[in-house]
């Protein structure tokens, strides 16, 4: 097995017919697709400045803001933090069931957040960094068409207009920046992809790729959307990074439109990370 240092340009053709059947799709079903080969800094691109809805894709932004003030010295990863006893909110995660935990730390609220999903734990990280350090952070890595308008599953909020959107070309740019270190110091950078790694929603773009290779990423999940964004740690000794990020919304097959994973949508996302594994990686025959 050997590097193939032009992946993107095999990756191209074989992606761009995936999104052709995409855009063929008869309920109206559409894709945001970003590859961007992190040590280059060369991108191809698919409709990566349409608008999504986010899900909790935008938890990336809001893992990077929280990591952010903790290289500033504003917050304390090890920090207690009071478990909100009023306000568990609904979706994914594990922290609503949990009666008996009283206080976690901040570390510990962000890993929930990233790895299941988490959205009461969510809402705490927000509660101690505030939306305006997000805001913050989008600002300055020129992120200008992705926002974090209100806290997860705030329906009254989303009843008013507010809500949480997001780019594919602005998560693969934040992505980009991350594992360059322009975001966070080194040891931050290393918190925030071992985080991301340890994700437990592994149907997209990790699917069909081979034991070991890593993968830091962040899935989201509505009816009609199965997202994912990550980094992929390939080549020979799985260090050379490339960014991918799949915003799917409107697939209105059986398994997309319900709030479990899986269909159409996760299908695509598995698909991409296929594609990108195999265009990186030459696959040489064994034998002479």
């Amino acid at each position: 097995m050997s590097y193939d240092s032009n992946g993107l340009a095999v990756a191209r053709p074989k992606l761009q017919r995936l999104v052709d059947a995409v855009r063929a799709r008869p309920d109206g079903g559409r894709v945001g697709l970003v590859v961007v080969d992190a040590e280059t800094g060369e991108r191809i691109d698919w409709a990566g400045g349409d608008p999504f809805t986010a899900a909790s894709v935008i938890k990336v932004p809001i893992l990077l803001a929280a990591l952010r003030l903790a290289d500033a010295g504003t917050v304390d990863l090890e920090q207690r933090v009071p478990r909100p006893c009023r306000d568990p909110v609904g979706g994914s995660g594990v922290l609503k069931e949990l009666t008996s935990v009283h206080e976690l730390s901040l570390r510990d609220l962000l890993m929930l957040m990233v790895i299941v999903s988490d959205n009461t734990a969510t809402n705490t990280v927000l509660d101690v960094i505030g939306i305006e350090a997000v805001d913050a952070l989008l600002r300055d890595c020129g992120l200008g068409s992705s926002r974090l308008e209100r806290k997860l599953m705030d329906l009254a909020a989303r009843d008013r207009g507010l809500d949480n959107v997001i780019t594919a070309a602005d998560i693969a740019t934040l992505l980009a920046a991350l594992v360059r270190g322009d975001v966070l110091t080194g040891s931050h950078t290393r918190t925030a992809l071992d985080m991301l790694g340890r994700q437990q929603v592994r149907d997209r773009l990790p699917r069909y790729l081979p034991e070991g290779t890593r993968v830091a990423h962040k899935t989201g999940d509505l009816p009609g959307l199965r997202h994912d964004a990550g980094v992929l740690h390939l080549g020979p000794t799985g260090d050379h990074p490339v960014v991918v990020v799949v915003l799917t919304e409107g697939f209105a097959d059986p398994l997309t439109t319900t709030d479990t994973t899986g269909g159409d949508a996760s299908d695509l996302g598995a698909d991409v990370g296929r594609i990108v594994h195999a265009a990186f990686t030459d696959h040489q025959p064994s034998g002479g």
